[in-house]
């Protein structure tokens, strides 16, 4: 496996990198309406994204695409679920009121979610050495 193979990939990655240093270092800050049409647009994105990973799992070429692409389904509906529903009830004794405890659940899952990503492109890498190695083993 060459290492360009995975150029188009980090790509993607790389230019999903920059849309969240955009939104981070905006000035001014989004007004509400470009913030909603953003949320709007992510949101139907995502679900994109779920509905190709029913493909891969109905269809993928081979059952460990299939495998995998149900764990990545999974795992986003189970963190979708626990983000949109459960964390609120979990911060709430510890807030004023329900706003505020939607607010730091939140802000509480952003930050969960950077560490998460933080850790893919992590196992991304490694994943990618360990794809490398049988290769770089066999030329020498």
């Amino acid at each position: 496996m060459k290492p360009g193979a995975f150029f188009p990939k980090l790509q993607e990655l790389a230019q999903d990198y920059e849309k969240i240093q955009d939104f981070l270092n905006l000035h001014p800050p989004l007004d509400r309406n470009t913030l909603q049409s953003e949320l709007q647009r992510l949101t139907k994105s995502c679900e994109d994204l779920n509905a190709s990973m029913n493909d891969y799992i109905c269809s993928g070429r081979s059952p460990a695409v299939s495998a995998l692409a149900e764990i990545q389904k999974n795992y986003y509906l189970s963190v979708k679920n626990m983000a949109e529903k459960q964390l609120p009830l979990y911060i709430r004794s510890a807030c004023n009121s329900p706003q505020e405890a939607l607010e730091e659940a939140r802000a509480l899952y952003a930050e969960y979610a950077i560490d998460f990503a933080r850790q893919s492109i992590n196992y991304a890498l490694l994943s990618v050495l360990a794809a490398m190695d049988p290769q770089i083993i066999c030329k020498e």
